[in-house]
């Protein structure tokens, strides 16, 4: 059978990364999203969108960019397409980044210093949700084929009860430990306001650069839901690595299905 260059690229990649990974197994899931699943992920979607598709979001804002004692605060702008499309940046007086995602055969990405220095991500930290700071993106995402979805439990998260949901990309074609790598990868938690179905909280694993195996948590949080045309949009996110709040953003305004163009996440 006839492989695209893609493709091997993809067999190669985790092929040559199930060799490194460390001797624990990750926690399986099941194959198929299970019902129950499938019901509270139709439920978030109809809370986040009122049965109307999302194509894209807008979300202009202030953000605070936290490293050890140093913050930096400045204006942000936060665009998501799809479920493989994203792109945040942040400008202060002093300081800049950018992180965008452009998936299209394989997931891609890059980030830009304070210097204007373009870096590329580690393909194996291009796994995670591209558009980490859009419930309607992530949804559509874990919605998608090849994601596995399961529920977890009904649990208590801050204070609030929420349902707690799991889900893995099941990459087609691979098997064994390569199917493994990519499972543990792509793992996402996200927690569901029980009442509301509003997604509050999500959580994955990002790595260094040089080394997959080690898994450096993230942990997205949601609040301040608002209606911005017909939809619901959070407008206080919160990013946390390894615990600590890395970045803190307040949404100013909000747009949904404005026509953000492809060119917006190209990719040097």
């Amino acid at each position: 059978m006839h492989r695209s260059p893609v493709a091997v690229v993809v067999i190669a990649f985790a092929l040559f990364a199930a060799q490194t990974l460390e001797a624990t197994t990750p926690r399986q899931i099941s194959a198929s999203t299970d019902i129950s699943a499938a019901t509270l992920l139709a439920k978030a979607r109809t809370a986040l969108t009122g049965g109307t598709p999302v194509a894209d979001v807008t979300l202009n804002a202030t953000a605070t960019w936290i490293a050890g004692s140093t913050d930096q605060t400045g204006s942000a702008q936060l665009l998501a397409k799809g479920p493989g499309k994203a792109l945040f940046r942040l400008s202060t007086n002093s300081f800049a980044r950018a992180e965008v995602r452009a998936d299209t055969d394989i997931p891609a990405g890059q980030w830009t210093d304070a210097s204007g220095a373009v870096h590329s991500m580690a393909l194996h930290n291009c796994w995670a949700p591209a558009a980490w700071f859009s419930p309607a993106a992530l949804l559509q995402a874990l919605s998608g084929p090849g994601y596995s979805v399961a529920n977890v439990a009904q649990e208590s998260r801050g204070g609030v009860a929420v349902d707690h949901l799991e889900a893995s990309l099941t990459a087609a074609g691979q098997r064994g430990r390569a199917a493994a790598v990519i499972r543990n990868l792509s793992r996402v938690e996200l927690f569901l306001d029980s009442e509301s179905h509003l997604p509050v909280a999500m959580a994955f694993n990002t790595h260094p650069d040089d080394d997959l195996t080690r898994d450096i948590p993230v942990e997205v949080r949601f609040s301040d839901y608002r209606s911005v045309s017909g939809g619901m949009v959070p407008f206080r996110i919160q990013r946390f690595l390894s615990g600590t709040l890395q970045l803190d953003v307040t949404v100013s305004s909000a747009a949904i299905n404005s026509g953000i163009a492809d060119s917006a996440f190209a990719l040097q």
